[in-house]
């Protein structure tokens, strides 16, 4: 008989610490100009939220993938309960005219733009599927230019499910993050790492182009399409594109460096497998984590191959000034290509 169960267990301290841990670990800082973050709460008197989704419950998809929790931390949420009611000044930023005033007003300025399951998701009676485009929605763009315009200190919290081209708008504002679908729990992550209370360690699991044109064709009203060996980050370095974000990226609050990389064969069969090693040390001023990535390239191959591929990766958490060796496997199967027509 399998294991049920009970309704003590829904959204018990253990899986709320769960789902805590997972937001943190996913969201992703992409840019933090003049070391904007994480934000000093002793020097805060005012911070202005602005968005709907900054006070909206957006934890993913309405179709099957939907759950149902008991509670929802919003964004709004998690930062007033850090850092007090009183200090936090939120508007919808519908009403440009205040909006303006309650920025001009702010030490900070926190705007949570992107997308629900309205605009992407599982394809349903004409509702949702894919976007139409992949930067924000253009009045969200422009809410966040005027916003800059008035404070210089103006943070972006993006939600969504999929790539989102910044182009527009990035070099107007200090900071950016990407905080996904970030689940009940969500609000109170995006806190902490703001304020820095947890540090950021996720990476972006796609490469973000800078433009569309840097991606295959797509028609999301095609009935079939057939893409080759060449898409995502593959595809990039195959065409010598610069993108926004590489595959992988993702900023940290403190400093790694990598050392004394090492390969325990330089030959091996098919059956064989190699060993990377490399030490990796924390030299900044905080406790974090790194995702060590080791990619795998083909210089030489007598077929097409790709330029680099992810081949391996681990987490692993360094005190400051603390070093560790990572010692990472990939099989040599890994690394074959099979090719249906060479005989």
């Amino acid at each position: 008989i399998r294991d049920r169960y009970d309704r003590s267990q829904i959204a018990c301290q253990k899986h709320t610490q769960l789902a805590f841990e997972a937001a943190v670990k996913s969201m992703v800082l992409l840019q933090n100009k003049n070391k904007i973050l994480p934000l000093n709460l002793d020097k805060i008197h005012k911070i202005a939220v602005f968005g709907n989704l900054a006070d909206q419950k957006n934890i993913g998809d309405h179709g099957s993938s939907r759950v149902y929790p008991p509670y929802v931390v919003t964004p709004l949420m998690g930062i007033q309960q850090i850092i007090g009611y009183s200090k936090v000044l939120y508007d919808t930023g519908k009403n440009l005219r205040r909006a303006t005033k309650l920025a001009k007003e702010a030490d900070v300025v926190v705007i949570v733009m992107g997308y629900t399951h309205a605009d992407e998701g599982e394809f349903m009676m004409g509702k949702a599927g894919d976007r139409d485009f992949l930067t924000l929605k253009p009045k969200d763009e422009d809410f966040i230019k005027e916003m800059a315009t008035v404070n210089p200190n103006i943070i972006v919290v993006m939600e969504g499910g999929s790539a989102i081209i910044i182009e527009g708008w990035k070099d107007k504002v200090s900071g950016i993050i990407m905080a996904w679908y970030p689940g009940m729990e969500g609000g109170n992550a995006l806190a902490h790492l703001l304020f820095g209370k947890d540090n950021f360690s996720g990476k972006l699991p796609y490469v973000t182009p800078k433009s569309e044109d840097q991606l295959p064709f797509f028609d999301k009203n095609t009935p079939a399409i057939t893409y080759d060996y060449y898409h995502g980050y593959r595809l990039m370095d195959k065409q010598n594109y610069e993108p926004a974000y590489p595959f992988g990226f993702g900023l940290s609050y403190t400093t790694f460096s990598y050392g004394n990389p090492r390969i325990d064969n330089k030959k091996i069969d098919k059956s064989g497998e190699v060993q990377i090693s490399v030490d990796v040390s924390n030299i900044g001023e905080m406790v974090g984590d790194e995702i060590v990535q080791i990619y795998v390239g083909y210089p030489e191959s007598k077929v097409d191959r790709v330029v680099k591929e992810l081949k391996a990766f681990t987490r692993i958490r360094l005190e400051p000034n603390e070093t560790k060796m990572v010692t990472l496997t990939i099989p040599a199967r890994e690394t074959a290509f099979y090719d249906m027509n060479l005989k």
